[in-house]
């Protein structure tokens, strides 16, 4: 049903714990590839291979998915243009794909749909997906907040090209609104998963001849029906229950970026792109000043903020996915503005 709402022909996968577990998962089916392409060896079996993971604006769930599988956290490298913090530099991104071939390593190229502080989308993924065809690299998208995209008719263009990726991770408890400990992994090599993930040698848990078994796609044998609430908001509300939610949520972070930006009092620190509005409160740009403003405008009770950082500097990021979100943009703009300015004048 996923794959069908999202037009992914080609991609099969499992139901996750969210999107970590599915960068998890992207990695080691990309580490498990790239090398067995490389030394003709699969890491599952024998261990081998060295990889370097190649990324633009990523979560920093990409860092925990390599520490916990042995990649190492210092071979994540970022070629991101300066311009754009999850886009590559093309020329870099090159550059270090030919340095991986040249000294054997595998190359894992991780792009971001919904950059979590900006929501920005990687630009030029298909030239991204040329030089991973060419020079044998794995292409994993997080796109946990940007897969809506995807059907959107006025925001298709920020998620062209995610039918070229190797495998795709996202989140349940974002625009699908269900609770936390749901999110999906695709891939379009569901044997690599298999590979990595199966319980070999465990008669006892085989899937027998109709297909892949949950036991042996995901990183748990024993797990629940996380399954069953993203079936219900499949059901419930459908492609044009999706869109009207999109719409709602992208129109209010539209409006809101637009007022924070002609506002004396806030500095609004990137064009709004999705859902996420990023911006700072101006004088209290130093971290620990941040994170005490922070505080205030979540001590009001009516709203709530994430303190973070930007190009060292201490910022806020307001994430707007919920279904309740009404439609009037420009008037509920203006009450998230007042309660901005009457929180940072105490």
């Amino acid at each position: 049903m996923l794959c069908e709402l999202f037009d992914l022909e080609g991609f099969d996968g499992t139901i996750t714990t969210g999107a970590t577990a599915g960068n998890i998962l992207g990695i080691a089916c990309a580490r498990e590839e790239v090398i067995h392409k490389l030394l003709g060896k699969r890491p599952s079996l024998t261990g081998e291979g060295r990889v370097r993971v190649l990324c633009a604006g990523a979560h920093s769930s990409i860092s925990k998915a390599c520490s916990i599988l042995g990649v190492g956290r210092e071979n994540i490298i970022s070629p991101s243009g300066s311009e754009h913090a999850a886009s590559f530099s093309i020329t870099c991104l090159e550059k270090e794909l030919k340095r991986n071939k040249r000294e054997n390593f595998g190359s894992i190229v991780v792009a971001t749909f919904g950059e979590v502080n900006t929501g920005g989308f990687t630009r030029d993924i298909e030239q991204v997906s040329v030089l991973c065809h060419r020079y044998n690299a794995w292409l994993h998208i997080d796109a946990a907040f940007g897969i809506m995209a995807r059907i959107h008719p006025t925001l298709h263009f920020l998620s062209k090209g995610l039918e070229l990726a190797d495998s795709i991770s996202f989140d349940g408890h974002k625009f699908f609104n269900v609770p936390y400990d749901c999110g999906v992994f695709l891939t379009k090599d569901m044997e690599t998963l298999s590979s990595v993930c199966g319980n070999q040698g465990a008669a006892y848990l085989s899937s027998g001849s109709d297909g892949y078994s949950p036991l042996n796609i995901s990183l748990e044998n024993s797990r629940r029906f996380r399954a069953l609430p993203l079936y219900a908001s499949l059901l419930s509300l459908g492609k044009e229950g999706y869109i009207d939610l999109v719409s709602r949520c992208c129109n209010l972070a539209m409006a809101l970026g637009t007022r924070i930006k002609e506002s004396s009092e806030f500095k609004l620190l990137q064009e709004v792109e999705l859902n996420i509005v990023l911006f700072q409160v101006v004088g209290f740009e130093e971290e620990t000043k941040n994170e005490r403003m922070k505080d205030k405008i979540n001590g009001t009770g009516k709203m709530y903020v994430s303190g973070t950082k930007w190009l060292g500097e201490g910022a806020l990021r307001i994430a707007i996915c919920n279904y309740l979100t009404p439609s009037n943009a420009d008037e509920e703009a203006e009450y998230i503005l007042d309660i901005l300015r009457n929180a940072s004048s105490r």
